[in-house]
């Protein structure tokens, strides 16, 4: 196998995202826009300080970037941060409404929109799916990923049918998000809390296509942390519970495969240096009742 660190799988849709933007001479060249000239929205997670180091490489004075867990790196790349006032407070304050906002009101503005870019699936349908082919020499029979935007489920899935249509793409949700629920039932059922972050949703994301999925299975919060845990400990392998979550339900559907040329590809998509307060402490993994032999 190969890992790379330290990134996660959104990494992959930044140039293309940004890309989308050039062409739309929203940031082309030349490279001395002024601040007034060039003004931008906001996304969150992983995908932010990726998404403002890209815009400053390309000589872009000023990002908004909405405040958060990544404020700090935002600021480091001299980006002005934006706080939204807590969501429970009144409408019109959640992340993305603000960004919305921003972006609508600032001339020029364009909002990254991870969820709804079809930038971000097309970006691993050229990248992500055919070096996955290319370095397993075609013999990939099952993929296996989470969604959280919908784009490396959905980009790597489409290429991976065009090769070959057998290939079985396998979504893993954490219990409590709808998308494997919805998948199996076309029903958008109640979605509940859970810990493990970056995949599941409350909705289905745009860059979604549900059509490239064979499977949807679901694990638990505390399968994917110890499964993260693991991977860290005896493989290596420093990643998060998003990770630990796929990875489980491959080994889970690996034991009913009788078939010696089974190639089964599992994404590992987060970092372990996020979570070392949370699933890497065992006060906190106490305290949230998924300590090693507590029922999950």
């Amino acid at each position: 196998g190969r890992a790379a660190y330290p990134s996660s799988v959104i990494m992959q849709a930044v140039p293309a995202i940004v890309a989308g933007v050039q062409r739309l001479s929203l940031v082309s060249p030349p490279p001395t826009l002024s601040q007034e000239d060039v003004q931008r929205g906001a996304e969150a997670g992983d995908i932010s300080p990726l998404v403002l180091a890209v815009c400053h490489m390309l000589g872009l004075e000023r990002v908004y970037r909405i405040g958060g867990a990544q404020a700090i790196a935002a600021l480091a790349l001299g980006t002005e941060t934006v706080e939204p006032v807590d969501f429970i407070t009144g409408p019109g304050n959640t992340y993305t409404q603000q960004a919305k906002r921003i972006a609508a009101e600032t001339p020029g503005g364009v909002l990254a929109d991870q969820f709804y870019n079809l930038a971000n699936p097309q970006a691993h349908y050229e990248t992500t799916g055919p070096e996955l082919w290319e370095q397993s020499g075609g013999r990939i029979t099952h993929f296996f990923a989470g969604a959280g935007t919908g784009g490396t489920i959905s980009g790597v899935g489409r290429y991976l049918k065009e090769r070959n249509p057998e290939v079985q793409i396998i979504g893993v949700d954490p219990v409590g998000s709808v998308l494997a629920p919805y998948f199996h039932t076309g029903v958008m059922p109640e979605g509940a809390p859970y810990r493990v972050e970056g995949l599941g949703s409350d909705k289905i994301p745009g860059c979604l296509d549900l059509g490239v999925i064979d499977d949807f299975v679901t694990v638990t919060d505390a399968e994917a942390f110890h499964m993260g845990r693991r991977l860290t400990r005896e493989e290596g392998l420093f990643v998060g519970g998003s990770a630990g979550l796929i990875v489980h339900a491959a080994l889970e559907r690996a034991r009913t495969v009788d078939d010696p040329d089974a190639f089964m590809v599992a994404v590992l998509c987060d970092w372990g240096e996020h979570y070392l307060s949370k699933m890497y402490d065992d006060g906190w993994m106490h305290e949230q009742g998924f300590a090693e032999g507590e029922p999950p």
